[in-house]
């Protein structure tokens, strides 16, 4: 009974290791919303799975391995802590761990306790098994120093196929790890280095981690190196680097990002309307730093021309937000006052030059 039960949740985990990345990427929140709840539902009935199986053993049964292994793998994604511990008592029991179980430790092994990861490789070296693609990518995972996650990423790519998922994901994280490191220029050479040509999600991810270190330099020239790359950037992509630029006081680099944004995105109509809700907000939000970036120049007549242009697309559901429209309110005024101005001292020159005129009279 204890087996079935351990081997019901752990099919549905393994299920949800598959399903999960689409889910939590899914613009649908209310996709999203469901599959949590369903998650949660889950991980709650694997931890009374768990006790279960600790409960048998504390009143003297027998595993057998497959009620082992199961558990090893269940402890995983419920009790990482315990995974380690797990395999030691399989051990113990006479059983010979996998990789597949290895592996499950390894991946538990993230944070504090990456060096248990280490000897965990060494045991399941001595014990004749050879580590798979799957052990090198959570050796890469799990370790947070990136000079031995790229060790571990250049034994990865000798041992997959290229253009892998295990090989892509294993790229992504190893470039955030650099990023986080602030080793911004082995973080570029990754990138320019990929498996497989980037996704959208890779590269948000990307910009999100450039955003957050505010190095508006290196934003664009992730952008620019694109094309090279195969791979097309999707406006919440745009928006972040173009966020990062107004933060750099770059509005040139602004309103040129602007304009490739609408051709690359294909958003050059200003009446097809947009489906997606989130892809309206990025395209709002590329054109707020646009008009932003513009008004910190003091080009107040290019902010309110990207305004106007931002209005026109009512139509898709593209409203302006309410920082937007008082910054370009903020812009008209300074427009006003300087033709008020000019026209002040038009009036005034005038003025002067009619004295002098009287004087030399």
């Amino acid at each position: 009974v204890c087996l079935r039960l351990l081997t019901s949740v752990m099919q549905w985990l393994v299920v949800e290791s598959v399903q999960q990345k689409t889910f939590k990427s899914s613009r649908n929140l209310e996709v999203r919303r469901v599959f949590e709840a369903e998650r949660s539902h889950w991980l709650k009935r694997a931890a009374r799975a768990l006790a279960i199986f600790k409960e048998m053993r504390e009143k003297g049964f027998v595993a057998g391995y497959l009620t082992f292994r199961a558990a090893v793998d269940l402890s995983r994604s419920v009790d990482s802590h315990g995974t380690v511990e797990l395999l030691r008592d399989l051990r113990a029991a006479g059983h010979t761990p996998d990789e597949a179980c290895y592996n499950d430790a390894i991946i538990a092994c993230s944070g504090d306790s990456w060096p248990t990861s280490l000897e965990l490789l060494e045991e399941m070296v001595a014990s004749a098994l050879r580590p798979n693609p799957i052990t090198y990518e959570f050796l890469a995972a799990c370790t947070p120093v990136w000079q031995q996650a790229l060790h571990w990423y250049s034994e990865l790519r000798e041992v997959s196929e290229p253009g892998s998922d295990i090989l892509f994901r294993s790229w992504c994280s190893l470039i955030r790890k650099t990023c986080h490191s602030g080793i911004w220029a082995q973080a570029l050479d990754l990138w320019h280095q990929p498996p497989a040509p980037p996704n959208d999600q890779a590269m948000n991810r990307m910009a999100a981690v450039l955003v957050r270190a505010r190095k508006w330099e290196i934003a664009v020239d992730f952008l620019r190196s694109c094309p090279v790359l195969h791979a097309q950037p999707d406006a919440m992509t745009y928006m972040q680097v173009m966020q990062l630029c107004d933060y750099g006081g770059q509005w040139e680099w602004n309103i040129a990002l602007l304009k490739e944004m609408k051709v690359v995105c294909g958003h050059e109509d200003l009446t097809e309307p947009m489906e997606d809700r989130l892809t309206r907000a990025h395209v709002g939000g590329a054109y707020s730093a646009a008009i932003s970036s513009s008004d910190r120049a003091r080009q107040y007549l290019l902010a309110i021309e990207i305004f106007e242009e931002l209005r026109s697309r009512s139509a898709q559901g593209i409203t302006p937000a309410l920082v937007t429209m008082s910054i370009a309110f903020g812009a008209a005024k300074k427009v006003l006052q300087e033709l008020q101005a000019a026209s002040a001292a038009k009036d005034l020159a005038k003025v002067r030059t009619e004295q002098r005129r009287k004087q030399v009279l």
